[in-house]
């Protein structure tokens, strides 16, 4: 399987797969892969001593780096990896289909109206992935995953908003949640 590395904005790269198939264990490695070389390129230093570690809810960090921190996110086809000098959560989505269950049960009431008041499916659909990214890459700046209930907070919230991106790449929603 080949993968096409493509960078949308610093030190933001989306890696999708060339040829048709699923996500699988290759596009990993190859992430994976791409990852060190980007750390060993940044650091100089052997990709051998470079050591990823994950906390008990999975975010990924770098032992014995302080001030340099990565996320990563998978999607169909797709990974996104973002690296940086202060914590950040980072989550793609391919824009599928509009999800109205997930619209009720997980968004809350100024979520669930951003998105149901969209003037078409389309747009519904757009807003859906926003929303829902933006969760996911708060979470895991947080840095405990869905351990954090995902209708317990509002992206909309001004104090959180204010430390969003959200990019359309193609048929995909990138969010990350970034304090600068």
């Amino acid at each position: 399987m080949k993968c096409c590395v493509k960078e949308i904005m610093a030190d933001c790269f989306i890696i999708k797969e060339t040829k048709s198939s699923n996500i699988n264990d290759n596009l990993k490695n190859q992430v994976y892969n791409f990852i060190l070389d980007k750390i060993s390129l940044r650091f100089r230093i052997e990709r051998k001593k470079i050591i990823i570690k994950r906390n008990r809810y999975g975010k990924p960090y770098l032992e014995n780096f302080d001030n340099f921190y990565f996320n990563i996110s998978y999607t169909y086809k797709a990974a996104i990896v973002i690296f940086s000098e202060v914590d950040v959560g980072i989550d793609i989505e391919y824009i599928n289909n509009y999800k109205e269950n997930i619209v009720k049960r997980f968004f809350l009431n100024r979520e669930k109206l951003y998105v149901l008041n969209a003037r078409d499916n389309c747009r519904k659909e757009i807003r859906f992935y926003e929303i829902w990214t933006k969760k996911e890459a708060y979470v895991k700046w947080c840095g405990k995953g869905f351990s954090i209930p995902i209708n317990s907070f509002s992206v909309l919230d001004v104090e959180l908003s204010k430390f969003f991106t959200t990019i359309n790449i193609e048929a995909y929603i990138v969010s990350i949640f970034m304090k600068k």
